[in-house]
């Protein structure tokens, strides 16, 4: 019986240069997340949708969840999406002997289920997924506290150090990690935008302002909080009449403490392309946080001008004047101001930020998954037999 290693993988000479390999057969992937994936929730879901939707053109692609809750509409999504949701049972346990592949996401769902997943997916190859530099976001949070935050502490540079490949979601944080000596076994594998014409609005038909994301997300409360607090006022003055749109979960969340005038919690909606093509300008006003902000990145794949700070910016890799950007209270409200009653910042705006996100597309997606399994498998330690 032949023997190739597990990660079906075919020897080809190249004679310029040495004996490589490429990836050949179809693997088995397992994707597990501490939930189902909600693309009306938060980036992160639709992200690694993009992820196993990818990986469904030339796998067999399988998700699994220690969470209870799963409604039928989320599990749905992955069935006509092409990925089959696996119960943790027998069923489990008796296929994941067979598993090539397992994706962890996120570090809490690492630290709850790594152990679990190597018992029962004994030949399989780990990545972990880290979807935004968990770590980062709590350091700058402790920072904006003035408490104390040890990094080396912190159990996901461990799961980093201990995982033989890792997942990150920006070429500025693999540099990050580099700069810890962990660059060489990280992969960038980012979020996909790609460009709608259906949700584009026009300078004249538009008006109001639109903050999109789920106050459980500690940053979140703290950006919108701290604008209505110290920046929607002037706003309001410079602009009367403006209104704020606000798209996300607010579910046990108390908002009396943000109630304004015309402010709209609007709560979670499945399609953003009405509010987007009706807003003049999305504001991202985060004071901390990591990774890529995907209603960064969804804001500008629409046409829609964003105000944003350095934070909401970070990771995208495009040119300063892809967003207005302001890190002051003043600064913001002038941004703001600007783009909302000048047409020709507007439209100017609008088209630099059309510009620089088309490099997130989902080719260039499939290519980095490609090239990390690539790295994987060149490592690999375990053999198929067929």
């Amino acid at each position: 019986m032949e023997v190739l290693t597990r990660c079906a993988l075919v020897l080809l000479l190249d004679v310029n240069v040495h004996s490589r390999f490429i990836l050949s057969t179809v693997m088995k992937i397992l994707v597990s997340d501490y939930q189902l994936p909600n693309p009306f929730q938060d980036g992160g879901s639709n992200r690694i949708l993009d992820v196993m939707k990818v990986l469904t053109t030339e796998h067999d692609v399988f998700f699994n969840t220690e969470a209870t809750d799963r409604p039928s509409e989320l599990l749905q999504i992955l069935e006509v999406s092409g990925i089959k949701y696996l119960e943790t049972n027998s069923q489990f346990r008796q296929m994941g002997e067979s598993i090539d592949i397992v994706i962890l996401s996120r570090i809490n769902n690492y630290l709850r289920n790594l152990a679990f997943l190597q018992k029962f997916c004994p030949n399989a190859k780990f990545i972990f997924d880290t979807v935004d530099l968990h770590h980062v976001r709590e350091e700058r949070e402790r920072v904006l506290l003035e408490k104390p935050f040890d990094i080396e502490e912190h159990p996901e540079i461990t799961a980093i150090k201990s995982m033989s490949h890792t997942w990150v979601v920006s070429h500025a944080e693999k540099k990050y990690l580099s700069n810890m000596d962990l660059g060489h076994k990280v992969s960038v594998v980012s979020h996909v935008h790609e460009i709608n014409t259906k949700a584009r609005p026009n300078f004249e038909s538009s008006s109001g302002l639109l903050f999109i994301g789920g106050f459980r997300h500690r940053p979140n409360w703290d950006a919108i909080k701290t604008f209505l607090d110290k920046t929607w006022p002037s706003v309001c003055k410079r602009i009367p009449g403006i209104h704020l749109n606000i798209i996300g979960d607010t579910d046990g969340i108390d908002l009396a403490s943000l109630k304004k005038e015309n402010v709209n919690f609007l709560g979670q909606i499945h399609n953003f392309d009405t509010i987007l093509k009706s807003s003049r300008i999305m504001i991202a006003p985060l004071r901390y946080g990591a990774g890529i902000k995907y209603k960064v990145g969804l804001a500008m794949a629409s046409g829609l001008p964003v105000v944003t700070t350095s934070i909401g910016a970070e990771g995208f890799g495009f040119p300063k004047n892809a967003v207005a950007l302001a890190d002051s209270s003043e600064t913001f409200v002038d941004r703001i101001v600007d783009l909302y009653e000048s047409k020709k910042k507007w439209v100017l705006q609008q088209e630099r930020g059309l510009q620089a996100i088309q490099k997130f597309t989902r080719s260039e997606m499939n290519n980095s998954i490609k090239q990390s399994f690539q790295r994987v498998c060149e490592t690999a330690d375990f053999t198929l037999r067929i």
